[in-house]
């Protein structure tokens, strides 16, 4: 599950590198990530087929963005889903340890009685 999570995180610290990258090529070139200042920035050229089109480098991005936001979620939800099944599955052991304990507490009763009775008996 950690693993899992890890993943996502990984996922979305890319997607959010992406949508810096785009916004800083849409303002003029710039490309900056993730602790880097604005001294820091260096400045990118699109590839040749997008510097002829812009609107289609746009419908692209969008196009990327979304997929990714679409991954995501789904990501998100098959890790809400599997924590539920697995909250689920604890539960059920919880009850099902609490009831072995209730049962240890008995027979420990029921045994004091028996060794109580066979030391007064030899």
């Amino acid at each position: 599950m950690e693993d899992r999570h890890s993943e996502i995180l990984a996922q979305s610290l890319g997607l959010d590198e992406k949508y810096g990258e785009l916004i800083g090529l849409l303002k003029g070139g710039e490309v900056s990530t993730i602790g880097q200042t604005s001294t820091q920035r260096q400045r990118t050229e699109l590839a040749p087929t997008y510097s002829t089109n812009i609107k289609k480098f746009i419908d692209d991005t969008s196009s990327s963005l979304d997929n990714y936001t679409s991954t995501f979620v789904d990501n998100v939800d098959t890790m809400i889903s599997n924590l539920a099944e697995f909250n689920n599955r604890m539960t059920e052991k919880l009850v099902d340890l609490k009831k072995g304990a209730e049962h240890i507490v008995e027979e420990r009763a029921s045994l004091r009685a028996w060794l109580l009775d066979f030391k007064n008996n030899v």
